[in-house]
């Protein structure tokens, strides 16, 4: 039975699908998937998403789609998964007590926890594939055939060590920046080596496009209407794909923000999104294994702090200039609200900054202006000068400007700090409706950036107070 046949019996996929006219071009999709024929009608579609004349004769190894939102992508790639656990024979591919994996890949645990509602039902509630439940889990469905059904979020350190033959990476092109330079694109690598066994292996990434960086990008941009064998890519509008979105909806987007409007109802890439540093270019600077240095008394250091606002974290970081102009940090220290008790500054911040000063010798201290004039009264008291880094988007340009101009000459030295390598590797360059930059961490409730501002600010410190030494130039910022 072909994946066509399954979504068309009510007594098997066909259960969850809706009107056929409101998911005939997914139909196409799941089609060209497994190379079955196509009508005249289809066709066009395949022609019109692919930008290919002629459709794949055999399935291709990778299939990856750029499609608008609301349109449908994880419901499908849900369908996709539950087929193939259902209906592959991968038994004559394992060894003895061997399991293989059909496995979905999510954002974050939130979709992870939709993916697996959908899998979750078209299983469980089916009378046809509920009596080939061994056992279900928090997240994953073992089936008596020796395929485990597998719904996690996005971490290619789990995939290794498992036989994978289907695996379908949702929204991928949204996936968090974490310690690697990219974290979808480790997860790719980290998939096919796991997929190798099985002949007939399929890798699917479904997502609404976004930046014009990341894995997703880089495939579209590579393989988008290009007859390759084994990649396909398919890009469609929300129209196309979801005709029950009504264009009041998406003309009413349009005229908020036409940009990210495009994004997310045309897939288009969006122009005025892009990352601010060059994943690789941070790695090259970092030290490995270096979590700090020790103070030195022959060097004259510099301080910054970024005061908590609300959740956020208080963060403190230590440099120094070498004489050849290279930027080192040498520490970085951090305070965390707590069972939604903020950070108090006299309690928790200040008598740690008064040890490191005594440590590294440090009597001048930077920081924005948020909380200014209640810190820098608490610190004369104690000897400590404090200036006042004004931060707007304009003198945050320069800020990051500084550390950018560093890090891409190599003219600084990380440390190897997990927080603070996952915020640099976050940060995005956006550009305004009127033509203007803003540089930050991408819109979603996890991501800040209070260690990347402490970088930056030390970068800032770096080219003003020992500007004969400075590298600084002109940097563009996009």
């Amino acid at each position: 039975m072909n994946i066509i046949e399954a979504l068309n019996d009510e007594n098997l996929l066909g259960r969850s699908v809706g009107a056929p006219d409101t998911w005939k071009n997914w139909i196409v999709f799941h089609k060209v998937v497994h190379a079955l024929p196509m009508t005249d009608e289809e066709l066009e579609i395949f022609v019109q998403c692919t930008g290919r004349e002629t459709p794949p004769t055999k399935p291709p190894k990778e299939v990856y789609a750029a499609v608008a939102r609301r349109a449908g992508k994880t419901r499908s790639m849900s369908r996709e998964l539950v087929y193939r656990a259902m209906f592959t024979d991968v038994t004559q591919y394992l060894g003895p007590g061997e399991k293989a994996y059909a496995m979905l890949l999510a954002r974050d645990r939130h979709q992870a926890k939709v993916a697996f509602g959908y899998v979750l039902s078209d299983v469980t509630e089916n009378p046809y594939f509920s009596p080939h439940v061994v056992k279900v889990r928090a997240d994953s469905i073992e089936l008596d055939n020796r395929v485990t059904i597998s719904i996690q979020t996005a971490n290619f350190a789990s995939i290794r060590g498992r036989a994978v033959f289907f695996a379908g990476l949702d929204e991928m092109a949204f996936w968090p920046t974490d310690l690697s330079a990219n974290p979808a694109q480790e997860t790719l690598t980290a998939l096919r080596p796991a997929m190798a066994q099985f002949p007939n292996a399929v890798l699917m990434g479904i997502s609404s496009p976004y930046a014009r960086s990341g894995a997703l990008y880089e495939i579209w941009e590579r393989y988008y209407g290009k007859d390759d064998p084994d990649v396909l890519v398919w890009q469609a509008d929300i129209f196309t794909m979801n005709p029950l979105i009504g264009e009041e909806v998406v003309a009413q987007a349009l005229r908020l923000d036409p940009d990210a409007a495009r994004a997310e109802w045309y897939a288009e890439w969006r122009e005025n999104v892009e990352a601010f540093l060059d994943p690789r270019l941070i790695d090259a600077c970092v030290v490995p294994e270096r979590i700090e240095l020790p103070a030195d008394y022959r060097v004259r250091y510099f301080a910054a702090v970024d005061v908590a606002f609300k959740q956020d974290s208080t963060v403190l970081g230590i440099a120094h200039k070498e004489g050849n102009g290279k930027v080192v940090l040498d520490r970085l220290e951090s305070w965390t609200p707590e069972r939604g008790r903020p950070v108090d500054l006299l309690e928790d911040v200040l008598p740690r900054i008064e040890e490191l000063r005594r440590e590294y010798l440090f009597n001048h201290l930077v920081g924005d202006q948020f909380a200014s004039e209640p810190l820098r009264q608490l610190l004369r008291q104690r000897g400590v000068s404090f200036q006042e880094r004004l931060f707007s988007q304009a003198t945050k340009r320069d800020m990051y400007g500084a550390l950018k101009t560093l890090v891409h000459t190599r003219r600084v030295e990380l440390l190897d700090h997990p927080q603070l390598l996952k915020e640099l590797k976050g940060l995005e360059t956006r550009i305004t409706p009127s033509g203007g930059i803003t540089i930050g961490h991408p819109k979603h409730a996890k991501a800040t950036d209070d260690f990347a501002d402490v970088a930056a600010l030390l970068s800032f410190e770096a080219s003003e107070r020992f500007k004969a030494d400075s590298v600084f130039g002109d940097c563009d910022l996009r």
